[in-house]
């Protein structure tokens, strides 16, 4: 019984280890997890847009463009050749250098002109000067390049002498290429007969000032002894004196005159041996001015020192002009100032335009005041001068100066 068990068992055992080992050996037939990848994407090409870039006649630019991807910053530069200036581009633009994105097919054109010079023609004497393109055009100015051709045409009684100084051919007519801004000084002459002398006048009595009911002087050449031509002329060797007559509210001023005119003046008598040119200033004069002489409206006459009347200084005008030096101490006078010629015009009515000059006269003795101050008088001299309010400017300017320097400021 025993041994019979220990059978069974030997038996069992073994077949549970053949069973295991067989199913050891068993293949597993069972497909393994399939794994999926997915391709990236590809990236898809960038837009590209063309630039087309030229230049117009008379210059070129930095870059004539190519294929660029869309939203490229483009920067173009237009350079002008030697007489030609940069216009503009041909999208309007004027900037140059010129930075955009590009974000469509684009052309563009720099754009260029010639460069533009002005023809100055002053004229001594009496006479015209006619202008002849000879090539290319004309605008406001000549462009560059333009040739022109210039004609002399003296007044009757008149001769053309020169184009001046600068100029080497001094016949009628005149060519000359405008390649910058040019000026030319046309000299015309009164004729004057071989054996014969002009007498000419000038300064600022020999005219009537605007709305001035008569002129400062009168005056004329009275022949003593000689000959005198259709032309005015005087032979030489002839023998005159000048008729002259101050009018009311003014004087003749006799500073810095030639020695020929001094004599005329006085009422001496001259002999005639060449061309005579005669300076005739006036200054007002208060001793003669005709206070008992009344317009219709109650004014005094335009005469002398007064200029009442006169349109440029008589017209309704509430323009102020302050002129205020950087080293002025004293910023709240300004308007004090200011506040105070409110206050006058109040009274006085709207007049000007009225320039103000305000600087600190007592502390400053640098020149920058000064030279303002000098520069504003310059100017006011030169009006008083062309309205026959006084008859030397560099006498005038030297007196405001002085009374400047020694009672406003000081010693220096």
């Amino acid at each position: 019984m025993k041994f019979s068990i220990s059978l069974l068992s030997f038996c069992i055992l073994s077949f549970i280890i053949v069973f295991s080992c067989s199913t050891e050996e068993v293949q597993d037939t069972t497909p393994p997890p399939s794994i999926i990848q997915n391709p990236e994407p590809e990236t898809p090409n960038p837009t590209q847009y063309t630039l087309n870039v030229n230049a117009g006649e008379g210059g070129s630019v930095s870059s004539e463009g190519g294929t660029y991807d869309e939203g490229t910053d483009i920067n173009l530069t237009a350079t002008p050749n030697g007489e030609y200036v940069f216009l503009n581009w041909s999208n309007g633009s004027t900037d140059n250098p010129i930075s955009f994105e590009l974000n469509s097919d684009t052309n563009l054109t720099a754009n260029f002109e010639k460069r533009k010079y002005a023809l100055t023609i002053n004229i001594s004497g009496e006479g015209t000067v006619t202008e002849e393109i000879i090539e290319t055009g004309k605008s406001t100015d000549y462009e560059s390049g333009t040739k022109v051709k210039l004609t002399a045409v003296p007044s009757e009684g008149w001769v053309f002498r020169s184009w001046g100084e600068l100029v080497e051919i001094q016949e009628l007519s005149y060519e000359l290429i405008i390649d910058e801004p040019k000026e030319v000084n046309v000299i015309f002459e009164e004729f004057v007969e071989e054996g014969f002398a002009k007498v000419s006048f000038k300064g600022n009595g020999i005219y009537k000032r605007q709305g001035s009911p008569y002129p400062p002087i009168n005056y004329s050449i009275v022949l003593i002894d000689g000959e005198k031509n259709n032309f005015g002329h005087y032979k030489i060797g002839s023998k005159i004196k000048l008729s002259i007559e101050e009018n009311r509210g003014w004087g003749i001023n006799k500073s810095e005159l030639e020695d020929i005119t001094i004599d005329l003046i006085n009422g001496q008598t001259v002999s005639i041996e060449d061309n005579i040119e005669v300076t005739l200033n006036v200054e007002h004069n208060w001793n003669s001015f005709p206070f008992e002489e009344i317009n219709s409206d109650g004014t005094f006459l335009n005469v002398g020192v007064n200029i009442a009347s006169y349109d440029e200084w008589n017209l309704q005008n509430s323009e102020l002009k302050y002129y205020v030096t950087n080293d002025f101490l004293y910023p709240p006078y300004v308007e004090a100032y200011k506040d105070r010629i409110y206050e006058i015009r109040q009274l006085l009515g709207e007049w000007g335009p009225l320039d103000i000059l305000l600087f600190d006269m007592a502390s400053d003795k640098q020149q920058n005041n000064r030279d303002l101050y000098r520069k504003r008088k310059e100017e006011e001299a030169y009006s008083l001068y062309k309205n026959q309010i006084i008859g030397n400017i560099e006498n005038w300017v030297s007196n405001e100066m002085k009374t400047y320097d020694e009672n406003l400021l000081g010693p220096i």
